[in-house]
């Protein structure tokens, strides 16, 4: 079995006196992705010693091209099984592309699946400093935030008993909480907002309103379309691992629900401010497929869309 890097670290040139900074925070360069999949466990031993495949496999993303600029809120929307999920793992470094570059220039943090990050049996208050741990925070830090995000989650005396004990929407709570109170430039959300009750979902959306305020970035994946349309100023269409449209949030989710991607892809740059040169560059590379999506949702979430 052969183990491959994924994951290159790689400094900004300094030869250059006077070097040009590019405006955005993420690029994504022919990002593609392949899950390789066995129907059954004993096929991974066939094909280890012999020399027949006992595999199939499937790219859950297909040349992926995208730039995101400081300030901007994306979301990202598409049928279940189009790789928006699979996406946001792999700009958060959960996950290695099989092949193309995301460069990074800001710091993360991400939202994603429920519970990922928690320690069952650890409390709410000991789960914040161990994620505010593992993103690096100092101690100083950690005591500083730890009182916004215990206001912000609203879990009363529960933030001293086991996550194990919580419900959904109290994990999200907490989550949410910690992510938005973490030093950080871009915000991954996956579609877990969902999960809890309207009061704090507008609670949420406030909150990254002010994040996006602050000259900050979001990536929002979300059947919400209404949300989409609200919060974003850009959008991105996936549908069988593939970008079907990138544009205004508006136009992606109305060719979107007409099940028709516009056949000349728009863009939309936003003027950002000047960043410092002491950025990092975090780059993908292998050369080593995702399942097959589902059908395009002719119809998904029109409900969503009056207003």
């Amino acid at each position: 079995m052969k183990s491959t890097s994924h994951l290159q670290l790689v400094l900004p040139e300094t030869d250059d006196i006077t070097p040009s900074i590019p405006d955005w925070v993420l690029q994504v360069s022919d990002l593609s992705k392949r899950f390789t999949i066995y129907k059954h466990d004993r096929s991974r031993l066939l094909e280890f010693f012999g020399n027949r495949r006992h595999h199939e496999e499937h790219w859950s993303l297909k040349n992926i091209n995208f730039e995101v600029h400081q300030g901007e809120c994306i979301g990202v929307i598409g049928p279940n099984g189009a790789g928006k999920s699979t996406l946001l793992r792999i700009l958060s470094g959960i996950t290695a592309p099989t092949q193309g570059t995301v460069t990074i220039r800001a710091k993360v943090a991400t939202l994603l699946d429920l519970g990922v990050g928690f320690h069952a049996s650890f409390t709410g208050r000991e789960n914040i400093k161990l994620n505010c741990k593992l993103l690096g925070m100092t101690d100083q830090e950690i005591q500083t935030a730890t009182p916004h995000i215990l206001e912000f989650a609203e879990l009363g005396d529960f933030i001293d008993f086991p996550v194990r004990t919580y419900s959904s929407g109290m994990q999200l709570r907490l989550g949410f909480s910690i992510a938005a109170h973490v030093p950080n430039n871009i915000l991954l959300i996956d579609e877990v907002l969902a999960v809890g009750d309207q009061r704090f979902q507008r609670k949420c959306v406030r909150k990254m309103e002010s994040f996006l305020s602050q000259g900050k970035t979001i990536i929002l994946v979300s059947h919400d379309l209404h949300a989409v349309r609200s919060l974003c100023s850009k959008a991105i269409w996936l549908d069988k691992g593939t970008i079907q449209m990138f544009g205004p949030a508006t136009e992606v989710v109305d060719r979107y629900i007409q099940g028709s991607p516009n056949s000349k892809r728009s863009t939309v740059s936003l003027q950002p401010e000047p960043m410092g040169t002491n950025t990092h560059t975090l780059q993908y590379q292998s050369s080593t497929t995702d399942s097959t999506p589902e059908q395009n949702l002719t119809s998904h979430a029109i409900s969503n869309n009056q207003t």
